[in-house]
């Protein structure tokens, strides 16, 4: 367990030294999911767990739905785009100002 932790901590050590953040990000979540529903279903039913998780999910979705009224009607591509072009920008303010 705990080199499973120290593994995936130089992991995303190295990944965001890089510029692959959102990876790094995806991966230590995907690794404390697996690791908290092992420890879950051990400690109660499998059927609780699903339950635990699924109602992490819909209370992730009502907040999304209530507090982010600024993605209604749109597409996440139109989202993205926005999000992406924005970055974009910032990286190429930077690289100017620093030559």
């Amino acid at each position: 367990m705990i080199g499973m932790i120290l593994s995936l901590t130089g992991l995303i050590v190295i990944l965001t030294m890089i510029e692959h953040s959102q990876l790094a990000i995806n991966r230590v979540m995907n690794s404390a999911m697996s690791m908290s529903f092992v420890w879950l279903y051990k400690a109660i039913t499998i059927g609780d767990v699903f339950l635990l998780f699924s109602g992490v999910g819909v209370i992730t979705w009502v907040f999304y739905f209530l507090c982010c009224p600024e993605t209604i009607g749109r597409a996440l591509e139109e989202k993205m785009e926005e999000v992406f072009l924005k970055l974009k920008d910032k990286k190429l303010r930077n690289n100017k100002g620093g030559v």
